[in-house]
């Protein structure tokens, strides 16, 4: 999948009916940067943020800082996302307490919603796509497994 049809797919709401689609998208979307990015620049003073620049196909852009501590690559967040989806289906039984799911559910989450972001802004390329992800949908309710 190449970047315009990224684009193309996160205009189209159809695309998120729920949690599980947009799992999907994440996962195409950090598949796709793995090995399409022009760089990947460090912050200078905060140096856990990153900001993705695209190559030609995305007219050369960055997107907004991306906290390294919380975002899944491609591998991490195939693995992770499976995990979060049993968290939130079971929810109100979880340990509170356990570190790995409070990371599962903090790093998924930051995950998916990071890449929404960069969808709904022109940080990617030149097309607009400020209602394209429709993050209501986003919600423990949508979620079987």
């Amino acid at each position: 999948m190449n970047l315009k049809q990224l684009v193309n797919k996160a205009k189209d709401k159809s695309n998120f009916a729920d949690l599980k689609a947009y799992i999907k998208f994440c996962d195409e979307y950090l598949n796709y940067i793995s090995n399409n990015l022009q760089a990947i620049i460090v912050s200078q003073n905060e140096n856990h943020y990153r900001f993705y620049q695209y190559k030609r196909e995305g007219n050369f852009q960055i997107t907004r800082p991306i906290n390294s501590n919380l975002m899944y690559d491609a591998e991490n967040f195939m693995k992770a996302s499976q995990e979060f989806l049993k968290v939130l289906k079971n929810i109100k039984t979880i340990d509170k307490k356990d570190e790995t799911i409070r990371n599962i559910l903090n790093n998924a989450t930051y995950t998916i919603w990071r890449i929404r972001a960069n969808y709904t802004t022109k940080s990617a390329t030149k097309w607009s796509t400020h209602s394209a992800l429709n993050w209501s949908t986003y919600s423990a309710a949508n979620c079987t497994t």
